[in-house]
């Protein structure tokens, strides 16, 4: 095998970049174990925030079950309140004509008995008798 100068020097320049290579990939930055550090707290610090957000996940999820419980109990007794005023609304509309009408037949009473003292009955005879007896019997 001849070696001549070409070779020589191909032969160290490989030679050179194996070990720098070798160098560069085993030993490696002195800067990345603590960028690795400041990424493993960051982590820790992220896992703690993801935690406790959990947390408060669980806990809103049961205020928000309990508002739902709270939300239909309240709808239900909306429901029948509404049932109850319809009722009362009946009953008042009832209660008004009801009043209506011993209005009319009080002012028809009253008129009737404006006209008899306007104009008392004449009875004379036989029907002041009855009168009186069908008036004394009651």
């Amino acid at each position: 095998m001849k070696l001549d100068i070409k070779s020589i020097l191909i032969l160290f320049l490989l030679g050179f970049s194996l070990f720098f290579g070798y160098m560069w990939y085993f030993r490696g930055d002195k800067g990345y174990k603590e960028r690795l550090n400041q990424l493993q707290e960051r982590n820790i610090s992220i896992q703690r925030e993801k935690d406790s957000l959990v947390k408060i996940l669980k806990v809103k999820e049961i205020e928000f079950v309990k508002l739902q419980r709270s939300e239909s109990l309240l709808l239900s007794q909306i429901a029948n309140l509404q049932v109850e005023i319809k009722n009362a609304k009946n009953n008042a509309n009832r209660s008004k004509s009801e009043l209506d009408r011993i209005r009319k037949d009080l002012a028809d009473t009253r008129r009737r008995i404006e006209e008899l003292k306007k104009n008392p009955p004449n009875r004379t005879g036989d029907d002041l008798i009855n009168s009186i007896k069908i008036k004394t019997t009651r």
